[in-house]
């Protein structure tokens, strides 16, 4: 492979800019003029074209770029970047279906997470290089060290909630918490909630009665002579002077009515929580 000095390239292009005045130049292996519309035709179709490599740090540090440089950055939000006058942006090369920000549930492991994406784990990453994502959610899922550093949203073991944005549906949203420190509380995206019971019971409300057999009598020894057994009411035992054995009437069939209340309940034998049925994903968070 012929390699040529930035100094011969330079001397090079110098020689044919006269010439690139009035027709463009061609880099090519087929002998071939350059378009009519372009100063610059380059053509091959097993190579290609390479800009300058380097990381983020260093293309900030270049000094009044001029619109329309481009830079391929090998850091942080690897790509190809050009400066248009006042900043530089990201070519848009890659997939942009989905928007900074955006969280999608990733049936992979964690070791297949795709370019362009974050687990959502609740790590603190950088602001400066992950500037889309900063933009999009801030310090909602918390700030970080406070400076250069923000959190990602931790979903590890949580269900996903709508937020309630004021209309009552969440009836505990004033009192939701961050999800780490210097992160949204109330009523915003970001906050969390541990799992509850709603307030409940299970009535319960037996009634009934006893068995109405009860028939008895009792025996007692009528004393000759004594006057009968009045009971001050209508009825009374009248003495039976023919015999001194006498029995009580036997009728006493009666009831005892019962009422047992309470509520139900399940303190053992139930699990560490309560939960539907559910499978496992990954949630991952666009860059």
């Amino acid at each position: 492979m012929k390699t040529i000095s930035l100094f011969s390239l330079i001397f090079w292009l110098g020689a044919n800019l006269i010439f690139a005045q009035v027709q463009g130049v061609a880099i090519n292996t087929d002998n071939s003029a350059a378009d009519p519309t372009a100063i610059l035709d380059v053509k091959s179709t097993n190579r290609g074209v390479l800009f300058p490599r380097m990381t983020q740090a260093q293309r900030l540090a270049i000094v009044l770029p001029a619109p329309g440089l481009f830079v391929f950055q090998t850091d942080g939000k690897v790509g190809l970047y050009v400066h248009d006058g006042t900043k530089w942006l990201l070519m848009a090369f890659q997939d942009t279906s989905a928007p900074a920000g955006t969280i999608m549930a990733f049936a992979g492991p964690l070791a297949s997470v795709p370019t362009g994406w974050l687990p959502c784990n609740g790590a603190a990453v950088g602001r400066m290089t992950n500037p889309d994502l900063f933009a999009a959610i801030g310090t909602a899922w918390g700030n970080g060290d406070g400076a250069t550093t923000f959190n990602v949203p931790n979903l590890q073991g949580r269900f996903l909630r709508g937020l309630s944005g004021g209309t009552g549906i969440d009836p505990d949203a004033g009192g939701r918490t961050a999800s780490a420190a210097g992160g949204n509380t109330g009523d915003a995206v970001g906050t969390i909630q541990g799992d509850v019971f709603s307030n409940h019971s299970h009535g319960v409300n037996i009634s009934g009665s006893t068995n109405t057999a009860g028939s008895h009598s009792h025996q007692y020894v009528k004393v000759s002579g004594a006057s009968d057994l009045n009971d001050g009411g209508s009825d009374h035992h009248n003495p039976n002077t023919s015999s001194t054995n006498q029995q009580t009437d036997p009728a006493g069939d009666h009831t005892h009515p019962f009422t047992v209340s309470g509520n139900t309940g399940n303190p053992t034998g139930g699990g560490n929580e309560t939960r539907p049925k559910n499978a496992y994903v990954l949630y991952i968070i666009k860059l």
